[in-house]
């Protein structure tokens, strides 16, 4: 197996329900914005959207797919700028590459393999609609960078002084011979190969070696005619020559998307060498090219126009799947979600048309109605059954383009085993030998198992956390903490019967700690109560991603149980030695430009303290080149101009070219810069007295609170309607969290404290998917009085007398089913707005701050640079100024610096010679 083909779908499966909700609700922005092209707002709805979509994809690692997915984020940004005008070609573009990304991630899931190029004509089509001209499918290409060349055994020692020169003679030759290739004469290719060979033999490690390794496989090709020698190739030969410079000047550095740039056309080459051989094997390039797909047959365009069908398909069969486990491990109220779910996958299933499917999804749909007439006894083999029919579905849905005709089969002898099961149906069923119907039997088996198991597990940690959290509030509550040894002995048998042996380990070192919390001369630290905190939330994280087929999951508790045991992971000494000796080697150009921009920031302001100083202005024009180098490196042309127009503008004077000089470096360097002004409204606050904030703080909430309440009292008739209205019931966890974060705030401790207790109630509710009861109504209806009467007593005398005795322990009472046990709040007092304003309770989240808008540099291939003009100077350059010049960027518009003017004066002597 390759490394691509082991690609990791277990971090995507975590954040592709997030994704596809967004790409969703994108989908139906641009379809408003196609009824109304005048109003622009729904463009800033799909960006947020499609910006969210970037996010979770990058966190999981799929660089080609955030490249995509970057473009057309970019073009909505030109749309709703109004760079470029809103048409319907545009809307359906923008459309297709959002069902083509969201059609790519389905087929990660389904075990294809992860190949952005898959992408190209789309994201070329991407590029085309804003006015880029120079696209290149090595954007798409990403191959695995931490792979290696082999060791070189033969190293060629040579000291630092000695090496430059060593470096600097071999870059002459490689000169002339991209000189001499570039007129036509394919001997300069040996020549070239020659200088990279030299270079290669001096580097000791793999990370230093990779890259000259890859080249002269990339020389070879050319020499040996494997590869056709186009534009892009000669640029990408004058890219190595600035490489050749920065590792003459001392630095090892390599842009990565040099090297990506290079392993792009080794794999596009023929194997015409032993060299190229080695480089795609090590590499495995071969593996990241998608087979020709420009032929697309009848049937793969029909099954194109099925995918949102079959997507929805797989979206209600795994919520359905979800409700089903949940009700079968004792949550009654999850059958009514099950019960709206599975007629969803009729309804689907009939839409789609494949019979086989729509005979499965009917008779689940059916047993699901019937479930309350169906005998106690059968219930049991009703489970399993119904699970496998699910997991059936499942494995068709995944391979439905791979459909054989034996599925038929499969689902005719599932719908029979369902009903058999279901309605105590005797006759006896005719079951061919069919291998993977009892294998699903056997997961559905374990799932169910599972679940069940899961379920206990949850319910005994949610009363340990409770108990823990009434200690970590009042520690004279220490004896209570007893009564957990029980409660954690039937937790570690269940995880034992899991063979979760870690978990348990995890498990019996946060009772350990728990012990020594109700010893009573024992003071418990902090960082004790949050080690235990965190260990039994990561015990609930870990038990659900184990339920849910989670590869990784140990990876969840694997930190804090090696904190709180003091172990240290074995391979970590190892990974910091590996890190040590190449911690040089391991930075790439793209990591040292924030450096350099910083560098450069500091260079322009020695300058302009001193602008008579010749010493500053030389460094500051040392800063721009290096830049300017860099971005060619990197291939970021936005960067490359930026620092182009910057040296242009250096080289004259005048107080305008001093301020555009002034825009031009700040334009480079503004993401560097993170300060922000404070707003008016900010400004004026943090002049104002503590007296005035808080009166202001007050009004704010009162203003808030009663909004919060007029919401409160709109659900509840909601949930009275309907009591499955699961948007209803968040909707009013939302508002008593509200009313905690801003009374605390604000200084109402006993208020915010109050809200926190109904708020763990409604937690529990929407955790465990209970429908909304009579009790849980009663008790919201009572609550929001009681807020009611809180929030004008405040508003008329700016005092309430908080009296919650009764209603936190209705609180408790639904939470744990008995006699509350959980310390209430001080209450029967007034709650005033206090003057010193408490710091934030922990359980209080932290909103989240605005990002700040960061425009993302273009990485487009300019044009073959010319290196500054420290070539050799008995090397004639015609050739490669002419390649330099092909296309007009803006920057080449601008004057030369003084020593590019003598370079140019150099080329025009040589080109007339040359006629």
């Amino acid at each position: 197996m390759s490394a691509i083909t082991e690609f990791d779908v277990g971090p995507l499966t975590w954040v592709k329900g997030e994704i596809d909700q967004a790409l969703v609700k994108a989908r139906e922005n641009l379809a408003q914005l196609a009824e109304n092209q005048d109003d622009l707002t729904p463009l800033r709805f799909c960006l947020t959207h499609l910006h969210q979509v970037s996010g979770a994809i990058q966190m999981v690692g799929l660089e080609g797919v955030a490249r995509f997915s970057s473009e057309i984020e970019k073009l909505l940004t030109s749309l709703e700028k109004q760079e470029i005008a809103v048409s319907l070609q545009r809307i359906e573009l923008l459309k297709q590459a959002i069902a083509c990304m969201a059609q790519y991630l389905d087929d990660l899931i389904s075990g294809q393999p992860d190949l952005p190029l898959k992408l190209y004509p789309v994201y070329e089509s991407l590029l085309q609609a804003r006015g880029v001209e120079k696209i290149s499918q090595s954007d798409l290409f990403f191959p695995d960078l931490s792979t290696r060349a082999p060791k070189n055994t033969t190293v060629r020692q040579l000291p630092e002084a000695e090496f430059r020169k060593f470096v600097k003679n071999n870059r002459a030759s490689f000169q002339r011979g991209l000189l001499q290739w570039l007129r036509g004469d394919v001997k300069g290719l040996h020549e070239m190969r020659a200088a990279l060979h030299a270079i290669d033999q001096t580097q000791a490690l793999p990370a230093h070696r990779t890259f000259w390794w890859a080249t002269i496989a990339l020389v070879e090709s050319l020499a040996n005619e494997g590869l056709k020698p186009d534009f892009n190739v000669k640029q990408l030969c004058a890219r190595i020559d600035i490489q050749l410079r920065r590792l003459s000047e001392g630095s090892s550095k390599v842009a990565e998307r040099l090297l990506r740039d290079v392993l792009y056309f080794v794999a596009r080459s023929h194997a015409v060498s032993d060299s190229i051989k080695e480089v795609k094997r090590v590499f495995e390039l071969d593996d990241y090219l998608p087979v020709d797909t420009t032929q697309t047959t009848e049937e793969e365009a029909k099954l194109s126009k099925l995918q949102p069908l079959l997507r929805d398909l797989r979206d209600a069969l795994s919520a359905a799947k979800d409700s089903w486990l949940k009700y079968t491990s004792g949550n009654k109220d999850s059958l009514n979600h099950f019960q709206q779910q599975s007629g969803k996958l009729r309804d689907k299933a009939d839409a789609l048309g494949n019979q086989p499917m729509q005979n499965l999804a009917h008779q689940i749909s059916k047993v699901t109605a019937d479930l309350a007439g169906i005998a106690e006894a059968n219930r049991d083999v009703v489970a399993m059954e119904m699970a496998t029919a699910m997991l059936l579905m499942e494995n068709a849905l995944e391979n439905y383009a791979r459909l054989t005709p034996e599925f038929a089969l499969q689902s005719e002898v599932q719908v029979k085993r369902l009903q058999a099961s279901a309605y105590g149906n005797s006759e006896e069923i005719e079951i061919p030998n069919i291998p993977l119907l009892d294998e699903m039997s056997r997961k559905a088996q374990e799932k169910l198992l599972l679940a069940q198991v899961a379920h206990e597990i949850q319910s005994n940690l949610r009363q340990i956390e409770l108990v823990l959290d009434t200690y970590f509030r009042d520690a004279s509550t220490r004896e209570a903490l007893a009564a957990l040894d029980p409660i954690i002995h039937q937790v570690s048998g269940a995880l034992l019967i899991l063979d979760m042996g870690k978990a348990v380990e995890l498990l019996a070192t946060s009772q350990d700690l728990i012990r020594k919390f109700g010893q009573p001369d024992y003071v418990a630290e902090q960082h004790e109560l949050e080690l235990v905190a965190e260990a039994l939330s990561s015990l609930g994280f870990y038990v659900d991603a184990i339920q849910f087929g989670r590869a990784d999951a140990e990876n969840i508790i694997a930190s804090i149980l090696n904190r709180l045991t003091g172990k240290v992971d074995e391979t970590d000494s190892q990974i910091e030695d590996a890190e040590t000796e190449l911690e040089d080697s391991q930075i790439t150009v793209e990591a040292g430009l924030a450096d350099q921009k910083k560098q450069l920031q500091t260079s322009f302001d020695e300058w302009q303290q001193q602008p008579g100083d010749e010493t500053a202005r030389q460094n500051l024009q040392t800063a721009l080149t290096d830049l300017r180098q860099d971005a060619d490196l990197v291939a970021d042309n936005v960067l490359n101009v930026q620092a182009s127009n910057a040296l242009s503008l250096l080289s004259q004077s005048g107080e305008v070219e001093t301020s555009e000089l002034t825009s031009a470096i700040a334009e480079m360097t503004a993401s560097n810069v993170q300060a922000v002004a404070p707003s008016a409204e900010a400004s004026r606050m943090l002049n104002a007295s503590e007296e005035a904030i808080d009166a202001e703080l007050l009004e704010t909430y009162l203003e808030e609170a009663q909004e919060v309440l007029e919401r409160i009292q709109e659900n509840l008739k909601i949930s009275h309607a309907s009591p499955h209205d699961k948007e209803a019931l968040i909707t009013l966890r939302r508002a008593f969290h509200t009313l905690k974060g801003s009374g605390r705030m604000v200084g109402l401790t006993t208020l915010g404290e109050v809200a926190w207790g109904i708020e763990q109630v409604m937690n529990l509710w929407l955790e465990e998917e209970r429908s909304a009861t009579p009790a849980l109504l009663e008790f919201i209806a009572m609550a929001h009085d009681e807020f009611s009467v809180w929030v004008a007593q405040l508003n008329t005398t700016g005092t309430a007398d908080v009296q919650a005795d009764a209603l936190l322990a209705r609180a408790e009472q639904l939470k744990t089913g008995g006699p509350s046990v959980q310390a209430a709040p001080e209450t029967g007092q007034s709650d005033t707005i206090e003057l010193a304003l408490p710091a934030a309770s922990a359980d209080v989240p932290n909103e989240p701050e605005a990002a700040a808008d960061q425009t993302e540099l273009e990485i487009e291939l300019s044009a073959i640079a010319l290196p500054d003009g420290d070539w050799d100077e008995e090397i004639e350059l015609p050739e490669i100024a002419e390649l330099a010049t092909i296309e007009a960027e803006p920057h080449s518009e601008a004057e030369p610096v003084a020593e590019e003017v003598a370079v140019s004066q150099d080329i025009t002597e040589a080109e007339s010679q040359d006629s």
